[in-house]
């Protein structure tokens, strides 16, 4: 795609979608304390100066641009007439867990005077990419810049340790790329991940106005100013006892309702993928052609994407090497062959992945059919244990429930707030199953407060089949969920 830079001092930038949108990368992310978050937002953009902001979907964090008097005549020349955050798309799409995005970039390495614009980009070591990072839905500071790949790949270690190695990684090769936002990015409706992301003009209020006066009159205003000042010390004792009993007397700190907003935020956007969304993928699993034009398939894997309501779902085959002439297994007979709605993505000689979509069924967490967490450990642990011929088991299935991770909120001041004790959030565990594909869709998906969230197929051909093997095993990975 083609970048344009917007800002030097701030590392911001455009990239180009054909028609009158694009996309803001490199903005500055702060995270905001749980309520009045459109006064805080605005309070936030003034401090630090910026022209531009974006609250994004709503969350606890908001993103900072700061462009120039130059930069927006330029943007106002051209057909762009809405500009998006990428990383608030990228909130929007990954609203559960901790994710980390590389997009290959192309024209960014340098400000049109040939200036170094990007972190990394001067040493000329490494391809420019655009990082973005999110953890529940918020964009992580820091997380959101142009950077080389080299230091995508320091942030991403960072990242990985930070969170004990349970954040993900996408790009182009796992399947999400440029077309994922630039789909979103287009949206119109006013309740819509592009809506709710797009960059505002910050409101000028009494801060915007003192940067518009001249300096000369700023000048006389300070000389004014200290000649006030110096009026008011003869009472300074008095001021000063004011100010602490404000202090001491003030409105506190409500932290429960600080967390049960931030719960209730959680709530909104966190959406789970039941049985219905995993029949709907293990069944569209079980009828890919495992050959194709003599092209054998090595394996399938499937990811849920709550935002979108779909599983994206990859096939891999490999070149079978056979025939000559007519008769040869050649890329454009298996192109031919493919589901029309495949898109494929070759390895010239040796292989390829046909990418496509399913459907699903989701809907938000409905917590008043919960049950408590004994009861999962007496049944839900039952459950397996009834398939233990078939399935393998031995990996422990079923991790330690713990309360759902939901974005602590912050005070005013910036600081983390702390959880106050007794708070009835629900609880989470991850449950992992591996055994034949036949045995998953019927019996597997059927477990009760499970979304479902990734399914892996493999083939074993040495395998012989029976009522307890298949060649074709799955994995069905998850969370299931239980009243605290």
């Amino acid at each position: 795609m083609e970048i344009t830079l917007l800002s030097a001092a701030t590392d911001e930038f455009l990239a180009g979608v054909p028609d009158d949108t694009a996309l803001a990368l490199g903005l500055t992310w702060a995270p905001m304390t749980a309520g009045l978050q459109k006064a805080n937002a605005q309070s936030m953009a003034l401090s630090a100066k910026a022209t531009h902001l974006v609250h994004a979907n709503g969350k606890s964090s908001v993103g900072l641009a700061r462009m120039s008097r130059v930069d927006v005549k330029q943007l106002a020349k051209s057909k762009v007439t809405r500009v998006v955050s990428a990383a608030s798309l990228l909130a929007a799409i990954k609203p559960v867990g901790t994710s980390l995005v590389t997009l290959s970039i192309s024209g960014a390495g340098q400000e049109p005077d040939g200036e170094e614009g990007v972190e990394g980009a001067g040493s000329g070591d490494g391809e420019l990419v655009w990082l973005g990072a999110v953890s529940n839905g918020v964009v992580l500071r820091g997380h959101d810049c142009v950077v080389t790949t080299e230091r995508a790949d320091e942030l991403w270690r960072a990242l990985q340790e930070r969170y004990n190695g349970n954040a993900s990684r996408f790009d182009e090769v796992s399947g999400f790329g440029w077309s994922d936002l630039v789909e979103l990015a287009r949206e119109r409706q006013p309740d819509s991940a592009a809506s709710m992301s797009l960059l505002l003009p910050v409101k000028a209020g009494s801060l915007g106005l003192l940067r518009n006066i001249p300096k000369p009159a700023k000048y006389l205003g300070a000389i004014l100013g200290c000649a006030a000042l110096f009026q008011y010390l003869v009472i300074p004792v008095a001021h000063y006892e004011i100010a602490k009993y404000k202090r001491a007397h003030g409105p506190k700190v409500d932290t429960r309702s600080l967390w049960e907003a931030a719960y209730h935020q959680w709530a909104m956007t966190h959406k789970v993928a039941g049985r219905k969304a995993g029949v709907q993928v293990l069944i569209a699993l079980g009828e890919v052609p495992t050959p194709i034009a003599k092209w054998s398939m090595s394996n399938a894997s499937c990811e849920m994407d709550t935002a979108r309501s779909r599983w994206n779902c990859a096939v891999s085959y490999k070149w079978p090497s056979t025939g000559v002439g007519d008769t040869a297994s050649t890329n454009a007979l298996f192109a031919s062959s493919a589901p029309r709605d495949w898109i494929l993505d070759w390895s010239p000689m040796t292989s390829v992945t046909g990418r496509f979509f399913v459907q699903a069924a989701t809907s938000p967490l409905d917590t008043s059919h919960l049950q408590p967490e004994g009861w999962h450990l007496v049944h839900s642990v039952s459950y397996l244990q009834r398939f233990d011929r078939v399935l393998n088991l031995s990996s422990k299935p079923l991790t330690k429930f713990a309360r759902v991770a939901i974005q602590a909120p912050r005070s005013k001041s910036g600081q983390v707030v702390p959880a106050p004790a007794g708070l009835q959030f629900p609880l989470v565990a991850k449950v992992r199953v591996d055994g034949p594909l036949r045995t998953m869709v019927g019996k597997m998906v059927d477990m009760p407060d499970v979304s479902w969230e990734k399914v892996d197929v493999t083939i074993d051909s040495n395998v012989k089949p029976d009522r307890n093997k298949s060649e074709l095993k799955a994995t069905l990975q998850g969370e299931i969920y239980a009243k605290p």
